[in-house]
């Protein structure tokens, strides 16, 4: 496979893209579903200026980060990723539920990275044993950054989506759709389709290969407005499908109606809207990003839309070696 032009931008569209549906999501989060006559706008909300992305994509861009840094596939990138995410959420303006409990349970010296993994690591399984329900979405929200880091070759990737995953979010449901939706986001970037979400779902044990097929296979035929609530990691990723799935169209074209149509759903829109841009992002490439959208968008740690290219860019060229 050729590290070209054409593979860059759509490399960049994941992260891009994510950005985007992230920002015009945030300011309609927990509405009602709209009317077929509302106009979806970007525009400022309740914590967020105009623009401004949340912490789908602040996560995403700390993994990125310990990613390159360190190789998504060493215990340091985890560190990273994990001392980051701490300081973060220090002055973050909003947290999802699972994700702030996880961080409530930690009492590690900040300046030891390993402890503080460690005792991530064991709020989140602590949390699950104490929550029955522990299946959001907060860690789907962030895999974009990891199928970047895999564009060369998949050997890892399983590996790399659960370990990251289970930072905060450590049932099978939540690990199993980042490796699916990464594997997607890759195959996008790759071959310009959405032929790799099949391929991820293939690398899964039979049971869970035909469950996921299943859900999948449903959300195609789902009216997008049937999966609200959806702030859960099924119904948010079988949103994000449906989306795409169902809008057939082409370009920006496909990349507008998807994202606008997460957001017509209502619930949790911020990140649903990030999880389909992503990869109708990846799939058209940053060019096929409205521009009056993506120009504006912002967020942590003090990043635009310039740093976002950057950060995808070299995750790309350090996969491929260069």
């Amino acid at each position: 496979m050729k590290l070209d032009a054409d593979l860059l931008d759509r490399a960049r569209g994941a992260l891009v893209g994510q950005a985007v549906g992230d920002a015009l999501g945030q300011s309609y989060e927990f509405g009602r579903p709209l009317a077929p006559s509302a106009e979806v706008v970007m525009k400022a909300g309740p914590m967020f200026g105009l623009g401004e992305w949340t912490d789908d994509t602040d996560q995403a861009v700390a993994i990125g980060r310990a990613g390159l840094a360190h190789g998504f596939s060493s215990d340091r990138a985890l560190q990273s990723a994990a001392t980051q995410f701490f300081e973060w959420q220090k002055s973050a303006k909003d947290i999802g539920i699972q994700t702030s409990s996880v961080f409530a349970r930690i009492m590690a010296n900040e300046g030891d990275p390993e402890e503080l993994f460690r005792e991530m690591m064991q709020a989140t399984r602590d949390y699950a044993s104490a929550h029955e329900r522990h299946h959001g979405n907060g860690s789907l929200m962030r895999t974009s950054p990891i199928a970047l880091g895999f564009l060369d070759g998949r050997a890892g990737l399983l590996e790399a989506a659960k370990s990251f995953s289970e930072l905060t979010h450590s049932a099978d449901e939540c690990w199993q759709a980042c490796y699916i939706w990464s594997e997607a986001i890759r195959g996008a970037v790759l071959n310009g389709n959405y032929d790799g979400l099949w391929h991820g779902i293939d690398q899964l044990d039979p049971v869970s290969r035909e469950l996921w097929r299943e859900r999948m296979k449903a959300a195609e035929k789902t009216d997008p407005f049937e999966f609200n609530p959806n702030g859960y990691v099924i119904s948010s990723i079988q949103l994000a499908w449906a989306a795409i799935t169902q809008t057939a169209y082409e370009g920006r074209y496909q990349f507008k109606a998807a994202v606008e149509l997460c957001v017509r759903v209502g619930d949790d829109t911020d990140t649903t809207a990030a999880i389909c841009g992503s990869l109708v992002g990846a799939r058209w490439g940053d060019s096929n990003i409205p521009a009056e959208w993506s120009s504006i968008v912002h967020g942590w740690p003090d990043y635009k839309v310039d740093d976002l290219r950057t950060l995808a860019t070299n995750l790309a060229l350090s996969s491929f070696g260069n």
